[in-house]
C-alpha cells in the first residue's frame, strides 16, 4: 500500500504509515506528517532557519525511517527527527529541536496528576531543591516541609490549569521567573475594614469561635491578631488594616490609658502578629498604616467601642 504525503507544493509517494501516535500519557491521536514539520521548522527558526521546504524534506526522510507499524510512539518520532537532522548535518536545530522536546516533556510532567513523593520530601530535607529558600519568612520545619509539597502541586496546577502554555513553557525555560507560583490560584495582598471589626466583632462563620465587639484596648488589639493571623491563612501577600491610630484612640480615651499602658498593649499586639501562625510556620505578613492626624473621611463620623457610636 503506497500513501501520499503532501509536503508544501510538492507530493511524495510514501509507505504505509502509522495510524496512530501514542503521545506520553497514553493517548491516541492520529497521526499528522504536518505536525513532525512544524516541529522541525520550529526548531530551524529558533537557530535562524527560514526555509520551510528543507523541514519537508528531512520530514519525508523521518518518514522513510519509521516502523512499518499501526500505532506509533511519540518518542520515536521524536528521536528518529534527531538522528536525522544529525547525519544531514543540521547539528544546531537538533540540538533546539531536542531542547524543544525536553521543554515538551517538562510542561507534560507538570500536567502529570502524579507527584514523585519522595524526591519532594528528600530534597526539602537535604536543602536540593532552591524553592526551599526562595522565601525567607519560612523556616526548615515540618510545616515548611507539608507546605513545600503541597507548594509544588499547587504549582504545577497553576502552571496547567491557569497560564496559558506559552506562559508556562516561558517560565519553565528561564525566560522569566513567577514568583509565589505555590500562590496562584489565591489572591495577593488585601485591605480589610477595621471599623467593621470594632461594629461587629470578630465572628461570621458558622460553626466557629466568634467574638463580640471590643470595649478595650487590648481586646481591639487582639482581635486584630486573630483576624490577620485567621484571613493570612487565604491569602498570598499582606494583610492590611488602615487608619489604626485613629480608630483605636478612642479607646485610650474612654479607659483614661496611660502612656505606658498604651505601650505595653502595643508592644503586645506587635509581638503576637509575629508568632508563626502562618501556613508554613510563617509570621503572617501585615501593613498597618498610622494617620498621625485625622483624615477627612474620618473627622465627621462617630468613634467606635464596644460595637456602637461613642
Amino acid at each position: 500500500m503506497v500513501v501520499t504525503y503532501e509536503g508544501g507544493d510538492r507530493t511524495f509517494a510514501m509507505p504505509s504509515l502509522p495510524k496512530k501516535v501514542r503521545k506520553r500519557d497514553g493517548r491516541l491521536q492520529d497521526f499528522d506528517p504536518e505536525k513532525i514539520t512544524r516541529g522541525i521548522f520550529r526548531a530551524a527558526q529558533d537557530v535562524g532557519g527560514t526555509d520551510r521546504r528543507l523541514a519537508e524534506l528531512i520530514t519525508r526522510e523521518v518518514l522513510e525511517k519509521l516502523p512499518k507499524e499501526e500505532i506509533i510512539d511519540s518518542k520515536t518520532i521524536g528521536d528518529i527527527v534527531e538522528k536525522v537532522l544529525i547525519e544531514r548535518g543540521h547539528a544546531r536545530t537538533a540540538k533546539a529541536y531536542i531542547l524543544y522536546r525536553k521543554h515538551r516533556e517538562e510542561l507534560h510532567r507538570l500536567r502529570s496528576t502524579s507527584v514523585e513523593v519522595e524526591r519532594l520530601v528528600d530534597e526539602y530535607i537535604g536543602r536540593i531543591d532552591w524553592r526551599v529558600n526562595e522565601n525567607a519568612n519560612v523556616p526548615v520545619s515540618m510545616s515548611g516541609l507539608e507546605h513545600h509539597v503541597a507548594g509544588v502541586v499547587i504549582s504545577n496546577y497553576t502552571l496547567s490549569r491557569v497560564y496559558p502554555l506559552e506562559v508556562a513553557d516561558a517560565h519553565i525555560n528561564g525566560d522569566y521567573h513567577i514568583h509565589d507560583l505555590y500562590r496562584g490560584i489565591t489572591g495577593y495582598c488585601a485591605g480589610w475594614s477595621l471599623p467593621k471589626l470594632l461594629m461587629e466583632g470578630f465572628n461570621g462563620v458558622p460553626h466557629r469561635v466568634s467574638s463580640k465587639p471590643p470595649k478595650h484596648l487590648d481586646t481591639a488589639l487582639l482581635q486584630m491578631v486573630n483576624f490577620i493571623g485567621t484571613l493570612s491563612n487565604e491569602w498570598a501577600g499582606a494583610m492590611a488594616f488602615n487608619s489604626v491610630d485613629t480608630l483605636l484612640a478612642p479607646f485610650v480615651r474612654r479607659d483614661g490609658l496611660t502612656y505606658r499602658e498604651v505601650k505595653q498593649a502595643i508592644q503586645t499586639f506587635v509581638f503576637n502578629l509575629n508568632v508563626t501562625t502562618r501556613f508554613g510556620g510563617q509570621t503572617p505578613f501585615t501593613n498597618i498604616t498610622l494617620d498621625l492626624t485625622i483624615p477627612e473621611d474620618l473627622a465627621d463620623k462617630p468613634a467606635i467601642v464596644g460595637g456602637e457610636p461613642w
